[in-house]
């Protein structure tokens, strides 16, 4: 089941925070999908 784009904009705005690691879960994120595909 697909992550909603509302769930996954609020979840990056929190992090946003954290600058590095919200860089780091950015990342982490387009790795696993992509790898998903």
């Amino acid at each position: 089941m697909p992550i909603s784009q509302n769930y996954l904009d609020s979840h990056l705005f929190d992090r946003h925070h954290n600058g590095l690691h919200y860089q780091v879960e950015l990342v982490h994120f387009h790795i696993f999908h992509f790898q998903e595909h």
